[in-house]
């Protein structure tokens, strides 16, 4: 069953709840490779979160810088404001 999330604590709890498993997945990985090759997958999960981590920031950077001018509307009220009051004197 594919529904919308109806209130805002549905829409947040999902990446949540997506987080808290992947880390429990990790540190599942780290138990259970501990006696043979815990440096090599404490390493390699090291890296791939360092590797999602930059992916997302570059998304949110790409997303920041492609959205609306903050006060942008309000900027442009207030420069036609300031032309119509300086063509009035």
């Amino acid at each position: 069953m594919n529904r919308e999330p109806t209130s805002l604590a549905e829409r947040r709890s999902r990446p949540v709840c997506l987080g808290a498993g992947v880390v429990l997945q990790a540190i599942l990985l780290a138990v259970a490779f501990w006696e043979s090759h815990r440096l090599v997958v404490l390493g390699g999960l090291t890296g791939v979160f360092l590797v999602v981590a930059a992916g997302m920031a570059w998304v949110a950077i790409c997303k920041l810088g492609n959205g609306p001018k903050l006060f942008g509307t309000r900027l442009a009220e207030s420069a036609k404001g300031r032309q119509q009051l300086s063509a009035g004197s």
